[in-house]
């Protein structure tokens, strides 16, 4: 404000981002008025007679935020302006609203002979000293971190990567499981839920599970196989195929089996009796079946 016919009354300053040429009605016994400040950043080229609450002289401290300080908020003047998103240490000086500009300076006034030994602005600390300017040098702020436990039961008949137990995952990681069915449950059909809900195997027959709360994995589903599903009559050579998104394994004679990704991977390794053998709860994809008699085959899977 300025101007011969600005009224005499005080202006009182608590925070925001005031910049202007004069600040306080012209100094004249008639209407002279302090500027009293407590908080803002306030550039100006005259500040007529400012004050602080108790009435000391202020001094002009430019105070600079690292470098580091990314340059965007919004556009004044052709210059970005930079918010003050945290701030603390400032004893009675208050910076709501307040902007750096576009090279990360605030312009504060603070009480001569006050100095405040530990001040943050956004991601700066250090010491500020009223009437000296200063660079904040860099505060690397460690966010908060939240561990949620994770347990994995033992169910006979399966193991599985991680082991049987509770872990410490950080919040937002991915609990990633595997599972490997004993030969005499090989015809199970493992279920793994998550939070109450069933979790669908990715292709390579692991499951992806987000943690985001205490979790407690739940595996249903694996039971011995019975009789009756290696009663079928012993064919008179092996081979393998698929359906009705199973894999079928008819072997001559007691052999292993493996079962292979297009990619390489080992998902199942069997020891099987003379009869048919079926394999149940692989997801959706193309394999590779071998045999220790030689035998090999390459089967899809659908649903």
């Amino acid at each position: 404000m300025t101007g011969e016919d600005c009224p005499p009354f005080p202006l009182h300053i608590t925070g925001g981002t005031l910049t202007a040429d004069y600040i306080g009605a012209p100094a004249t016994e008639s209407n002279a008025q302090p500027v009293t400040i407590s908080g803002g950043s306030i550039r100006c080229k005259e500040l007529r007679g400012p004050v602080s609450e108790d009435g000391k002289d202020l001094l002009l401290t430019i105070v600079t935020l690292p470098a580091i300080e990314p340059r965007a908020a919004r556009a004044t003047d052709g210059g970005e302006e930079i918010p003050v998103t945290r701030y603390s240490g400032l004893d009675g000086y208050s910076l709501d609203n307040a902007y750096a500009d576009s090279d990360g300076r605030l312009y504060l006034w603070l009480p001569e002979g006050t100095t405040y030994p530990d001040v943050r602005i956004n991601n700066g600390v250090g010491t500020v000293t009223a009437g000296q300017d200063v660079t904040l040098a860099l505060e690397e702020i460690i966010p908060d971190i939240t561990y949620y436990a994770v347990t994995i039961p033992a169910v006979e008949g399966l193991s599985t990567t991680p082991a049987p137990g509770t872990y410490s995952y950080e919040e937002g990681d991915n609990l990633r499981l595997t599972l490997e069915l004993a030969p005499a449950y090989a015809q199970s059909t493992p279920v793994v839920k998550a939070y109450g809900q069933p979790v669908s195997p990715n292709r390579d027959g692991s499951y992806t599970i987000p943690v985001y709360a205490d979790l407690e994995i739940l595996i249903e589903g694996v039971r011995p196989d019975t009789p009756v599903s290696n009663a079928d009559v012993t064919p008179s050579e092996s081979r393998a195929y698929a359906l009705r998104g199973t894999i079928h394994i008819e072997a001559a004679a007691p052999l292993s089996a493996e079962v292979v990704t297009t990619g390489g991977k080992v998902i199942r390794h069997l020891d099987l009796p003379a009869g048919v053998t079926r394999l149940y709860g692989l997801p959706e994809g193309f394999y590779i079946v071998r045999l220790s008699d030689g035998t090999t085959a390459k089967v899809a899977l659908t649903r």
